[in-house]
């Protein structure tokens, strides 16, 4: 059978859209978190280990200049489809008590896609900076594989309370 080229165009686009789809569902997405690790003056504190909680075996230290930069693979849009994503970004050092500047010790991340109106799915994000979701959100609705990039800095204090901290509000939704 021979198509004549007014279908087969058409044909080969409905083919080409099909595959993209399937294609944008599979693309990895990440998200970049850098920042400085400082005490109150602003100095820079070096060795904090900054690590997200609720991922696997993923950490970095703070250089000489406080400065990191930690890589999250957040998956693909269809991972999420299949179970939301929840973690957070510590740093820790002993002997000291790092938060952020608002004072969560925590930088926390609800990452999920939900069915908007129409059945159309929407990428929602949650976290208690409204950079960090914003980031979250538009590394899964970019096409390919894409990197999303937050900064956030944790200050740091000598001594500082032990313990098990609450998990943080997640106040900010993009």
């Amino acid at each position: 059978m021979r198509l004549s080229r007014s279908r087969l165009i058409p044909a080969l686009l409905a083919l080409a859209l099909a595959r993209s789809a399937n294609a944008a569902l599979e693309d990895r997405k990440s998200l970049v978190v850098r920042g400085r690790t400082t005490d109150p003056q602003g100095f820079p504190v070096e060795k904090v280990r900054v690590w997200a909680e609720g991922m696997r075996r993923i950490s970095t230290v703070s250089d000489p200049n406080g400065q990191f930069s930690l890589t999250i693979p957040i998956g693909t849009p269809g991972d999420l489809s299949r179970g939301g994503l929840r973690l957070a970004v510590r740093a820790e050092l002993k002997g000291w008590r790092f938060a952020l500047p608002g004072g969560d010790t925590r930088l926390g991340l609800e990452l999920a896609l939900e069915t908007a109106e129409g059945g159309m799915a929407r990428c929602v994000a949650r976290s208690n900076d409204a950079r960090f979701a914003a980031s979250a959100a538009r590394s899964i609705a970019l096409d390919g594989e894409a990197v999303g990039l937050a900064t956030v800095n944790f200050l740091g204090v000598k001594g500082g309370l032990a313990g098990e901290d609450a998990w943080p509000e997640l106040t900010s939704v993009a």
